[in-house]
């Protein structure tokens, strides 16, 4: 019976935290749970540069750039050449004689070039050249946007992995424990020392433990699975190296005020500032529908050259040069242009309307998290106290247990309790560290570290 109570010790000392020197159960506990060295910051650097939803919103952004140098082009001149070769049958009946009749086939040559530069446009052009710029902008708002949802995800991916990971090294724990109460209680009931139920009572207990392992490495490879795709990896699968690396439990900063947050987000949110600029967008399309109230006055010369061969007995040459002003002026439409112009505004009406919606969502978001700040904080500081009074616990019912003073059905209980508490801790450090990237998601403060310029196209 000192055989046995002196096993039981020893494992139960392992659970505890306690170093025992050569033994050959720790390196079971690891065996199967994955660990790599990938941290979340090398995880928001691989997403920001490898995702296809990144690569996808650049190119975006240099088509926005080729429409802002198509629109630049409109301020150089347009330059032409025409060129015309006919073999024509002309037939020709003069009114005064109408019994007379003229046919003859001849060549017609004809080549030109022309410089035609537009003046004035009511200033059309310029807004629309301000318009493209502001889309550009739009599209690097819309760049950075993508950014900070695409930082959210690999966050919420890689602390689910860790958590799932946490989780599966208590199941483990618990396994192992509760299959050594079982060997020894195999054999003090072959012995007759011990009920059966007692011997059942640690097997369920394990089997439990075991599909709580099995569950949560189903949660860990799903986070892994997810991490792999947002990481920009084949396949969805993640390389062992690039499995998160173990916790970093270091305590994360209390979280700024309603108002503190608020102005961060009006400041730094991407989503709102492209509003802004789509409204600039809209206001530069009106001027440059009104501009089209005006005239068109371009500045035009050229040279033209015709050659007629075989027209009767002779041949003819023409030379042509010519500079002048060509006007353009549509006086009437069907009230295409005050139609256009209604459009837009509404679409600024609708634009300002759904700034509003958004800033609302942002302020109730912020507020949520916030206080899911709040919770995971109180959460951490309890589970902390409880983790530091089940292993005093521990301690007494170890002393009592070696002292004989207290039953292995108690050992049980503070084993199981030990396990519980010491999961919800890790459980709660994650999901502190989870919920203050998910504010600063909220906040677009996930940004601040990460380059605004652009990655390089792929």
């Amino acid at each position: 019976m000192k055989s046995t109570n002196l096993l039981l010790l020893g494992g139960f000392i392992l659970l505890a935290g306690i170093p025992i020197t050569g033994s050959s159960q720790e390196s079971n506990l690891s065996a199967g749970i994955p660990t790599g060295t990938l941290t979340v910051e090398t995880a928001h650097s691989m997403a920001l540069e490898r995702n296809p939803g990144i690569q996808e919103a650049l190119q975006s952004m240099h088509a926005a750039k080729a429409r802002l140098d198509q629109a630049r082009s409109t301020r150089l001149p347009t330059v032409s050449v025409t060129g015309s070769y006919y073999v024509m049958k002309a037939t020709a009946q003069p009114d005064w004689d109408p019994s007379v009749r003229f046919t003859d086939n001849f060549e017609d040559f004809n080549a030109g070039f022309q410089v035609s530069w537009t003046i004035f446009d009511g200033f059309a052009r310029k807004a629309t050249i301000l318009a493209s710029k502001y889309a550009v902008d739009e599209q690097a708002a819309y760049l950075r946007d993508i950014q900070r949802l695409l930082l959210e995800a690999v966050s919420t991916a890689f602390y689910q992995a860790q958590l799932a990971r946490e989780q599966m090294i208590v199941a483990r724990q618990d396994a192992l424990f509760n299959n050594k109460l079982e060997q020894d209680m195999e054999f003090q009931w072959q012995a007759g020392e011990a009920a059966e139920s007692q011997k059942l009572n640690f097997s369920v207990r394990a089997l439990e433990a075991e599909a709580s392992f099995d569950n949560a490495r189903n949660d860990f490879e799903t986070a892994i699975a997810v991490l792999a795709s947002l990481l920009g990896f084949k396949n969805a699968e993640l390389p062992d190296p690039f499995f998160p690396a173990e916790g970093n439990f270091a305590e994360t900063e209390s979280p700024e005020s309603f108002e503190e947050a608020r102005q961060y987000a009006m400041e730094n949110r991407p989503d709102l500032r492209r509003f802004k600029i789509q409204q600039s967008i809209t206001s530069e399309q009106k001027k440059s529908v009104r501009g089209q109230y005006y005239p068109n006055v371009n500045l035009v010369g050229g040279v033209d050259y015709i050659r007629q061969t075989s027209i009767g007995d002779y041949d003819q040459d023409e030379n042509n040069q010519y500079v002048g002003l060509a006007l353009n002026w549509n006086i009437f439409d069907g009230n295409r242009k005050r139609a256009r112009l209604r459009e837009l505004d509404s679409q600024s009406r609708t634009l300002e309307y759904s700034r509003q919606r958004l800033l609302q969502n942002i302020e109730s978001e912020i507020r949520q998290r916030i206080l899911d700040v709040d919770t995971a904080a109180s959460l951490l500081e309890k589970n902390q106290s409880a983790y530091e009074q089940t292993k005093k616990i521990v301690d007494h019912v170890l002393q009592a247990f070696e002292a004989g003073e207290e039953s292995i059905t108690r050992l049980n209980e503070a084993q199981t309790n030990y396990v519980r508490v010491a999961g919800n801790l890790a459980s709660a450090k994650i999901l502190s560290k989870l919920r203050k990237s998910q504010l600063d998601a909220v906040t677009g403060r996930i940004l601040e570290g990460y380059l605004n310029s652009p990655p390089e196209s792929r």
